[in-house]
């Protein structure tokens, strides 16, 4: 119809509705997986995140000039929240058995290029926090149930069951993962 001829798009405007589509089906597709499970997890948000900062990063260094302004805009959000949330999220996506610290290095070198280096080494050092607080919790509930507990010394078996819980409270530091790491580096 010729009334409407007027709004037709041009071949360079559906190239840019094509281009945006791709851009909005990745905050659409992240959007689905966060809202489609009852309890998300972490390692799911770190995923879905990573995938949005990585569509915002490559969009302002790709040639579509057309959503540089608009991107820039979103990325000043995106990196206030983003500097909040992403040392608890990587702590809790390195907790995840399916990924670990090659999931983490992976996306860091994607995201920050060679630099992935620092941030993998402040969350592994956070992480380590984490765990030997853990530990003296543990160490401190561990004894004080000792102390309070009617362990029967006629039964074998529970005493020592429970002297194993309280021997495992003192091997908590002497392993650690990243360790085996670097050496297979």
């Amino acid at each position: 119809d010729k009334d409407y001829q007027i709004f037709a798009l041009s071949n360079e405007e559906w190239r840019n509705v094509a281009i945006l589509c791709k851009i909005l089906e990745v905050f659409y597709d992240v959007t689905c997986v966060f809202s489609s499970f009852n309890y998300t997890t972490a390692n799911l948000y770190f995923r879905g995140v990573w995938k949005v900062h990585k569509v915002l990063l490559d969009t302002v260094k790709c040639c579509h000039s057309f959503l540089t302004p608009m991107v820039k805009q979103i990325q000043e959000k995106f990196n206030k929240y983003w500097a909040e949330y992403s040392l608890i999220l990587s702590c809790a996506a390195i907790l995840d058995p399916r990924y670990k610290l090659n999931y983490l290095q992976y996306y860091f070198t994607t995201i920050y290029g060679i630099h992935d280096s620092d941030f993998v080494q402040t969350i592994l050092s956070n992480l380590r926090l984490l765990f030997d607080e853990y530990v003296k919790k543990l160490k401190s509930t561990s004894s004080s149930l000792a102390r309070s507990s009617n362990v029967s010394n006629n039964d074998p078996v529970d005493s020592s069951l429970h002297q194993h819980n309280v021997n495992s409270a003192d091997l908590g530091g002497d392993y650690d993962e990243s360790d085996d790491y670097k050496c297979k580096r």
